[in-house]
């Protein structure tokens, strides 16, 4: 259900903005489809159009600025939705006709509950708990690997049911990506051994400046303006109705 070059372009992005939030000392845990796809595919589920992780001990405040400079230097841009506690990491390659790469960050925060739980503020229904979330390791993701718990499948079966099961998962293969990604991730953010940031970083610097990526970029922006016009111009709406009502 995913072309290559979708799950080619989603990979990279994905792979990036993880590599620079372990760059910047920060944990991200993948959660939700991300994990899911990963521990039972190795890669990307093919309907997933987008991917979370969540973020320990931080705040909005810092993630911006820490990163905000280094996600612009790369090509993305980094927006928050406060009515949802998420961060947007928008890869400067979002058009209008395909939501390439798109990466939600999702802040986890933690709760005053006894259980220690983590709860995602979109879909409270689907958390964590702390001991589901430690110790972390490095789950298989296209020659690479992404961070997740190391015991998840309490938290899969809560979240998912009998969807997350390995025989009804069984039934599917992740999307390909091009092999040019594939080889390089699997260098430069190896299953095994340390990540090269050096060389990540000046891969996605040279994107950035390249004349069709700044293209690309400008057709984002114009995505982006329209599409927030539309949610607050939907939002005003439903404020009225409530008011006369």
């Amino acid at each position: 259900m995913m072309p290559s070059w979708f799950a080619s372009d989603a990979v990279e992005n994905l792979l990036f903005v993880l590599s620079a939030l372990e760059q910047h000392g920060f944990t991200p845990v993948a959660h939700k489809g991300l994990l899911l796809g990963a521990l039972r595919l190795r890669g990307l589920l093919p309907w997933d159009d987008d991917a979370d992780a969540f973020l320990l001990d931080t705040s909005p405040a810092e993630l911006e600025a820490r990163l905000a400079a280094t996600f612009r230097a790369h090509g993305f841009t980094l927006r928050f939705r406060r009515q949802h506690g998420y961060f947007f990491a928008f890869p400067t390659t979002l058009v209008p006709f395909a939501h390439a790469g798109l990466t939600e960050l999702g802040l986890l925060t933690r709760t005053a509950g006894s259980d220690g739980a983590h709860f995602d503020a979109h879909e409270p229904q689907r958390h964590l708990h702390e001991r589901e979330l430690l110790p972390l390791q490095r789950v298989p993701f296209y020659g690479s690997w992404v961070p997740g718990p190391a015991a998840p499948e309490v938290a899969m079966e809560r979240m998912y049911g009998a969807i997350a099961a390995p025989a009804v998962m069984g039934r599917f293969r992740a999307p390909a990506v091009a092999g040019e990604v594939d080889a390089f991730w699997r260098a430069a953010r190896p299953l095994e051994g340390p990540t090269d940031w050096a060389r990540i970083s000046a891969r996605f610097t040279a994107r950035a400046r390249s004349p069709r990526f700044q293209l690309m970029q400008l057709l984002g922006a114009g995505w982006h303006f329209a599409n927030r016009a539309h949610w607050l111009t939907t939002d005003l709406l439903r404020s009225l109705a409530r008011g006369s009502s």
